[in-house]
């Protein structure tokens, strides 16, 4: 990172008696082999290119979205804004934060120096001719003794004609926000209308195993570090650093013993939450091998533990059976609360790990006060959240789906969940990425959004995350649609982790909801 510095040229004007009105103070640098320049005041700081998140429905020359010491940079390639021949990033390319309205990056191929030139020989835009469009121009300069041109850009005009909603600033962007932000309508159609238990299912040693949705706090990836506890049990793994709160972490291969396993990009930590006598907020991590899904079961499924097995190992630890896919599939459903009463966590959490001391009754208050639950998905290698008050359930993707008949290019088909038809679509598409091939990976989130529900098929669902609620932002505004659809972002800079927040009330039109609900009616009445 560097600051532009005044030229040797400034200080020897300034002695011979010039002020700054006389002479105009250019950072210059190259694109290809042009030289141009912007006006050091506008220039803040010249830095190398830095990771960036890829936006959605974003203008084609944003590179994406940076972290500059906790602020978000939106950067832009001065390339392709003047329409020039692309060219792969080197060690010399660098990045020039400008403010203009609000602070952004313009990738350059290399940076030169700073001059001053005297306010006289900047020249006419139309006196000259121009490799770029000279809209983009303040005026041109000819420097040094052979007369080289300099083209002096004009960030405002650079960004006005595409990018006119980047101006707005902050403050305005907080407003809109608030004023549009409204609770999610969860009174929509319900799926054969019966009582259902939302469970959070993953696996351990092959087996699937699930836990009420109203027992999990969040689902998080691993950190690198796993701290040792001196004197713990084989079972408890150790400490981890989760948002500044220490977390007891135990393994459900050890306390089910099963061999253990090398943790992987799949293996997760579902937090468990409980409040324990006096107010005390008490927290665990169970280590399992990978989360699988998000379901909503029906009591019928549920069948209690067959009574030669109760109190008998690893099945004294389960609650009931979900039974699903005619039998095929079975989740053993095990009770969160149970885990805190084990020997090996009492003995972490009595030593202080895991808690929270807070007025008794406040911590609900306290927590949806100041906190944000996300689901978090990814598309491509960007992450994406969705605030879990939309999302119903979390589904793999099924081998087949229902072709469904004049419906928008995202909209894949429509699958039966439980007996109710349900419309999936392409979230890839719906943001205008390239669509994938089916795998593994890919899961349906099906959410509630304006009274429809309807599923959208994502690379992977990665974690459920609580973040401070001041962690948000307005993201930068950078065109209507991706504004609409992609309103908030969650800078964790600790982390070197940047969260877009889905809209999910403007993930559909009005039009297309009413395509959907259409077609829907067409299969009913086919089938």
């Amino acid at each position: 990172m560097s600051n532009p510095r005044p030229s040797p040229e400034i200080k020897r004007r300034a002695k011979a008696g010039e002020t700054e009105e006389h002479f105009e103070q250019l950072v210059t640098f190259f694109l290809g082999e042009g030289c141009f320049a912007f006006p050091l005041r506008v220039v803040l700081e010249i830095i190398r290119k830095p990771q960036t998140v890829r936006v959605p429905l974003a203008p084609p020359s944003l590179v994406g979205l940076a972290n500059l010491r906790g602020a978000v940079l939106p950067i832009f390639d001065l390339r392709r804004i003047l329409h020039l021949p692309q060219r792969d990033y080197d060690d010399a390319t660098r990045v020039l934060v400008i403010q203009n309205q609000c602070q952004l990056g313009m990738v350059v191929d290399q940076v030169s120096r700073v001059l001053a030139v005297r306010n006289e020989e900047i020249e006419e835009v139309s006196q000259i001719d121009l490799t770029v469009d000279a809209r983009f121009l303040r005026g041109v300069a000819k420097v040094g003794p052979r007369g080289d041109l300099v083209q002096v850009l004009d960030a405002g005009k650079l960004l006005e004609r595409e990018y006119d909603t980047i101006s707005m600033n902050k403050e305005d962007r907080i407003e809109e926000l608030q004023a549009s932000t409204r609770s999610p309508e969860l009174s929509g159609p319900e799926i054969e209308n019966e009582t259902t238990t939302q469970l959070v299912t993953f696996c351990v040693a092959a087996e699937e195993y699930g836990l009420a949705v109203s027992e999990v706090e969040e689902v998080v990836r691993l950190p690198d570090r796993i701290s040792d506890v001196p004197g713990a049990q084989r079972e408890v793994l150790g400490l981890i650093n989760l948002r500044g709160r220490l977390l007891p972490l135990v393994s459900l291969r050890r306390i089910y013993e099963f061999p253990d396993k090398e943790l992987d990009d799949q293996s997760r930590a579902v937090v468990l939450r409980k409040t324990m006598p006096g107010g005390r907020i008490a927290r665990l991590g169970l280590l399992v091998d990978h989360v699988r899904e998000v379901l909503n079961v029906s009591e019928n499924d549920m069948q209690p533990v067959p009574p030669l097995l109760l109190g008998v190992g690893k099945s004294g630890q389960i609650e009931a059976i979900c039974r699903l896919e005619e039998g095929r599939r079975l989740i053993s459903v095990i009770r969160g609360e149970r885990f805190f009463q084990r020997k090996e966590v009492n003995q972490v959490l009595h030593e202080g790990a895991g808690d929270e001391t807070t007025s008794e009754g406040n911590e609900e208050e306290k927590m949806s006060g100041n906190e944000v639950q996300l689901v978090i998905f990814q598309l491509g290698n960007e992450e994406f959240g969705i605030p879990v008050e939309y999302v119903q359930e979390i589904i793999r993707v099924p081998e087949k789906m229902s072709v469904v008949p004049r419906a928008p290019r995202f909209v894949e088909g429509l699958v039966n969940l439980r007996g109710a038809v349900l419309p999936v679509l392409d979230m890839r598409a719906r943001f205008g990425l390239e669509r994938l091939e089916r795998n593994e990976n890919q899961r349906i989130i099906v959410l509630n959004t304006s009274g429809t529900i309807a599923g959208f098929v994502v690379d992977s669902v990665i974690e459920v995350l609580r973040v401070p609620s001041g962690e948000l932002e307005p993201s930068p505004a950078l065109s209507d649609e991706q504004v609409k659809l992609v309103g908030q972002i969650v800078n964790l800079s600790q982390e070197d982790r940047m969260i877009q927040i889905v809209e999910a009330e403007k993930l559909l039109s009005d039009e297309e909801l009413a395509v959907l609900r259409e077609s829907q009616q067409d299969v009913l009445v086919s089938t």
